[in-house]
């Protein structure tokens, strides 16, 4: 189902973009994804919420509506369901809109990920725009390789983040998290937020990454994975991680 913030509830035929809209033109919009629990639970929406308005102040795109407005709209997407969903909220000039849809895992903690390393420097890779490509290709060459997402380094060989998930590492019982040239993930800043870890934020080179201890991806959608390998080069999912994926389980 769709929902519009200034046409109500939409078919998905009604659900138009006018082509000459710089969102389509350009991919000049926002977007965010969030996890709907059984009896329509939202994990974190006012977060969604607040980086997707301030997104929008920094570049310059007007909704026309309120986040009190649009928080009204999220949970009436969210309706009652016992199924989870999939939740997107994808904001242009003038318009918000709300699809939901069903959601099925197709990853577990227990299974861990693995992730290709790929060359990439992401465009304004603090805000998740509609301008999409380098991230799409990028998962779509892991996905190829047979890797469940792609790990971006950039020009400098930094590890910044997945395609869509936030990079933590552990070292020397430590954890790390990057928050330079990427997206501030909700549930990373999160994470970051509880004491118990004392997660600390840092840069490290991909080289660097392969001593790590343990690796850890992290997303609002799927929450907390081990990563078991990147590239040819294993990881074990240790005692931190679980610790973690613990957190969030109790947390969603």
């Amino acid at each position: 189902m769709i929902y519009s913030s200034k046409r109500g509830r939409l078919s998905p035929e009604q659900a138009l973009i006018p082509a000459t809209s710089p969102a389509f033109q350009y991919g000049l919009g926002l977007f965010e994804t969030l996890r709907c629990g059984p009896l329509g639970k939202l994990f974190l929406p006012q977060r969604h919420l607040a980086r997707l308005f301030a997104s929008a102040q920094a570049l310059g795109i007007k909704f026309f509506c309120s986040p009190e407005q649009a928080m009204a709209l999220l949970v009436k997407a969210a309706g009652k369901a016992q199924a989870p969903k999939r939740i997107k909220i994808i904001g242009i000039e003038g318009e918000l809109l709300i699809f939901t849809e069903p959601y099925i895992e197709n990853t577990t903690p227990q299974q861990g990920v693995k992730l290709w390393p790929l060359k990439l420097t992401r465009t304004l890779p603090q805000h998740k725009t509609l301008n999409y490509l380098d991230c799409l290709f990028a998962w779509q060459a892991a996905q190829e390789k047979g890797f469940f997402d792609a790990l971006l380094i950039d020009h400098q060989g930094f590890a910044r983040e997945a395609s869509r998930a936030n990079l933590f590492w552990v070292k020397e019982g430590v954890v790390y998290t990057n928050r330079e040239q990427s997206l501030p993930g909700i549930l990373q800043t999160f994470l970051c937020e509880q004491r118990q870890w004392n997660i600390q934020q840092a840069e490290i080179k991909s080289e660097a990454l392969r001593q790590a201890e343990e690796v850890l991806i992290t997303s609002s959608l799927r929450g907390v994975l081990p990563v078991t390998a990147i590239g040819d080069q294993a990881f074990n999912s240790g005692p931190k991680t679980s610790e973690l994926i613990d957190f969030y389980l109790s947390a969603r």
